[in-house]
């Protein structure tokens, strides 16, 4: 950058004493004081005293001059005047350039450092609240408990999320679907999308699922399984949109609840 200041610089300086010495050029005065004398000369055969001489008005160079300066308005007498103006213009390019590629460099670092410090979010503390099963009015509710955490360094914007309570028969096959079941309804959401996680802000949630009379008997003989499945999508201030995706079986005895444990599946628990 020094440099390229420096032949602008210099340009300039250059370009302005070539003008001021056009300017004080005495070229066009010496022309006008070349321009040659019609003398006339007037015999007075009845005079004695000889010839006068009489001197005539100098013509005008009007036409000639103007000529001349318009041509030198487009065309500079001395060709060391194009040199400074080309190289003016190259370095006013090279500048240009120079500084579109600087522009870039912060914006890819400041991109950077953003994407350094995205948002992160994960679930986490799984808990059944008080009982396994509270009195329903058609039966027993499962009252859920659990927490989202964002631990990256920006905030998070919540986009779309779910979470859903699965009960499954033990006769049925214990791989999980290879599509999740997800039950999506506005009911089933985790929070409201738009809702705000700060840098490390944590926030708890809960879920309450109903079992139908039909199957509480089931549920007490341990022939239903219990998973808590979802997934939440979310967005930092710049950079593209992130999910996660959870699944948790509940381990118990009879209706003594035990905790939660991770299903290692990778279409049902996974994180961008």
């Amino acid at each position: 950058m020094g440099i390229v200041s420096f032949l602008l610089v210099a340009a300039l300086l250059l370009s302005g004493a070539a003008a001021k010495r056009d300017t004080l050029s005495p070229a066009t005065g010496d022309k006008q004081q070349r321009q040659p004398y019609e003398q006339e000369k007037v015999s007075d055969p009845s005079s004695l005293t000889g010839e006068i001489k009489v001197r005539s008005e100098p013509k005008t160079a009007t036409t000639q001059n103007q000529s001349q300066d318009w041509y030198e308005w487009f065309w500079p007498p001395i060709w060391s005047s194009w040199a400074l103006f080309f190289a003016a213009l190259l370095a006013a390019r090279i500048a240009l350039r120079t500084l579109t590629a600087i522009d870039r460099q912060a914006n890819i670092a400041d991109r950077s450092l953003a994407l350094s410090q995205r948002p992160r979010i994960k679930l986490q503390t799984f808990a059944i609240n008080d009982d396994v099963f509270e009195p329903g009015g058609n039966g027993l509710t499962i009252d859920l408990g659990y927490e989202v955490v964002n631990y990256g360094g920006t905030d998070a914007t919540i986009t779309d999320s779910n979470c859903t309570i699965l009960l499954r028969h033990v006769s049925e096959p214990s791989d999980l679907p290879p599509l999740p079941p997800y039950d999506i309804g506005v009911a089933n959401r985790i929070a409201e999308p738009g809702t705000i996680l700060k840098g490390g802000e944590a926030c708890r949630f809960s879920k309450r699922q109903g079992i139908a009379p039909e199957r509480e008997d089931q549920f007490g003989m341990g022939h239903l399984r219990v998973y808590v499945i979802g997934y939440l999508v979310y967005r930092g201030n710049v950079g593209p949109h992130y999910r996660i995706a959870f699944c948790r079986r509940l381990e118990r005895e009879g209706f003594t609840p035990i905790g939660f444990t991770v299903v290692e599946n990778s279409n049902y628990e996974y994180q961008d």
